[in-house]
């Protein structure tokens, strides 16, 4: 294992060309693996469970492998030694693997049974990195999607929940525009709804979106926006919201034209709902 270890060569240079991290428990398995062919494209596969064996490969930007690199040399990789245990014997814990190439040929190896190098926090990040990566790709099944706008009256000018019903296999779609929350509706809706909300998530990169907008200059009485999503089998989530200041792009006025318009089909077999007020 040693022979592999990247602390004996600090003239190593990115980008990162192949990656591969996995960790396996008892009862789950998730491996990662990014490769940089020699023509420059990219890709990124994800094994999830024990009954995997391939899993599904996508198309990742190039600058990834870029990414990698800074997060290598950010927490210091090349120096992790080939394996990490801890004093004390750990039973049914994890174990996990690192092993990488770069531009020039060198190579990292590194693993553990239930420890990690400096606490983990090198290893969580880049997890997390290539999740969100994942996630952004390929945006997993629509657990919840709150998205709200308010203006100057009383009432939001459009508020709409989608949320999954497991049971019925559906999504059940609420609304509360322009109304009180005790005079909301709700109405079942089929997966595919969830679907176009999901391709918008994609086409859009709303993955991307920053926490917080603001305008340059101050504005009083102006329109004010938050969008909450959560995903199935991820803790990946979209959280942001403005005051007159919006992302690039498309994304919400995508999202609140498709419910505005799947509402006024749904409305006339729709059911009271009535919600708490978050202000209650």
């Amino acid at each position: 294992m040693s022979l592999f270890n990247m602390s004996k060569t600090p003239e190593a240079k990115g980008p990162v060309t192949y990656l591969q991290y996995s960790r396996s428990e008892m009862r789950y398995r998730v491996e990662y693996v990014f490769k940089r062919a020699e023509n420059g494209d990219c890709t990124l596969t994800k094994i999830e469970g024990y009954q995997d064996e391939t899993g599904q490969t996508i198309v990742v930007p190039a600058s990834v492998a870029d990414k990698l690199w800074e997060m290598v040399e950010e927490h210091k990789m090349r120096n992790y030694k080939s394996s990490y245990t801890p004093k004390m014997r750990v039973l049914d814990g994890y174990m996990w693997k690192l092993q990488a190439e770069f531009a020039k040929g060198e190579r990292l190896y590194t693993g553990g049974d239930n420890e990690m190098p400096d606490g983990g926090i090198g290893i969580k990040q880049l997890v997390n990195y290539l999740a969100w990566l994942w996630d952004k790709q390929n945006v997993p099944p629509i657990r919840e999607m709150v998205y709200r706008e308010d203006g100057m009256v009383a009432y939001p000018l459009h508020y709409y929940k989608l949320e999954k019903d497991y049971r019925n296999d559906c999504y059940i779609f609420t609304n509360v525009s322009n109304c009180r929350y005790d005079e909301a509706r709700s109405a079942q809706v089929p997966n595919a709804f969830a679907d176009e909300i999901r391709q918008i998530v994609k086409e859009e990169s709303m993955f991307d979106y920053a926490p917080d907008y603001q305008p340059e200059f101050e504005v009083l009485d102006g329109r004010s926006w938050r969008i909450n999503m959560r995903f199935e089998g991820t803790k990946s989530t979209i959280i942001s919201s403005g005051r007159e200041a919006y992302p690039a792009g498309e994304g919400l006025r995508r999202i609140e034209q498709l419910c505005y318009e799947k509402w006024k089909e749904l409305e006339p077999q729709s059911k009271p709902a009535p919600l708490q007020s978050p202000y209650e």
